[in-house]
């Protein structure tokens, strides 16, 4: 069966089609488009109207390419933005009426289950205890692991869209902005870094666009651009890491579209991605740092 899943995040909208049967899964095609739904409105539950329309241009260009692939099933799921938003079911109900997808908005809860549900495909057996963690636009997910054992699944509306619009940071950041970051995301994760201590878990996966582009950026300065794309997870070393966060908060927006692996798509959104994640790791003393290349969308597929 030929099922495509489009999945439509606050900063990107995904396209995946594959084939599925009882085995195994083949991927057939995987495309992402930048949607910026948080744009002008994420803080104040309100899609705007800029936003409606390219949404619409997007499900429509997908539309074109997934009859043509002829599939059998199509799966098309909404996260924070749209959950969050006051007139999510106007943005829903026009989006059937013009492109004839039907759009399904999830729970976080869901959001986080279906990632765990791509992740762990990727995670070798000697890695039984791990956090996922998953910065998206308007909200982000981590699922707790031990040996083997979901203990915990998160939501935070905390996607990288809501900091922006929350802080606007300058360009660069400055020091005095990351301390009132941080000191926010401490007050608001508080409760969950300390669920996560007790369990002692080290390993850090991250999936998604952010991710994703770490460890192109990790591959382009330190290996060769196409170092890690056999591998369904990879581990990187801490040292490269620290690098990138170093050299996200001294850039500026120019400079970061300059720095060879960038995902344009996430260049406004990086340097608060990378200041999550490092909050993460030094407030739960990571030792270990991977990524993983399945996440939501492959989670949906799998579940099926």
């Amino acid at each position: 069966m030929r099922i495509a899943v489009i999945d439509l995040g606050t900063n990107t909208f995904n396209l995946l089609i594959a084939d599925v049967n009882d085995k195994n899964i083949e991927f057939i095609y995987k495309a992402k488009m930048p949607s910026k739904l948080g744009e002008e409105g994420i803080n104040n539950n309100l899609i705007h109207e800029d936003a409606f329309a390219r949404a619409i241009n997007i499900i429509k260009e997908y539309k074109k390419i997934i009859d043509k692939h002829h599939i059998h099933k199509l799966y098309a799921v909404a996260t924070s933005a749209v959950r969050s938003a006051d007139n999510s079911h106007a943005f829903v109900s026009e989006i059937a009426e013009a492109t004839g997808v039907n759009v399904e908005v999830i729970s976080g809860e869901k959001e986080a289950q279906l990632i765990y549900g791509g992740v762990h495909k990727t995670v070798s057996e000697e890695d039984s205890s791990y956090l996922i963690l998953d910065i998206g636009g308007g909200s982000t997910e981590f699922i707790l692991v031990k040996d083997n054992d979901v203990k915990s699944v998160k939501s935070f509306d905390l996607g990288m869209a809501r900091l922006i619009e929350k802080f606007k940071p300058s360009e660069p950041i400055t020091k005095m902005e990351i301390s009132d970051i941080e000191a926010f995301l401490k007050l608001e994760l508080n409760d969950f870094f300390e669920e996560v201590k007790k369990q002692n878990v080290q390993t850090l996966i991250g999936s998604s666009g952010s991710f994703d582009t770490i460890l192109s950026m990790v591959a382009h300065k330190f290996f060769k651009p196409g170092h890690f794309k056999k591998k369904l997870s990879s581990e990187f070393d801490r040292e490269h890491f620290d690098y990138l966060y170093e050299l996200m908060i001294k850039s500026n927006l120019k400079e970061r579209c300059e720095i060879p692996g960038m995902d344009l798509i996430r260049v406004e959104m990086m340097v608060l991605a990378m200041v999550f994640t490092n909050l993460v790791i030094k407030e739960l003393e990571i030792k270990k740092l991977m990524q993983s290349r399945y996440a939501l969308k492959e989670g949906l597929l799998f579940s099926l």
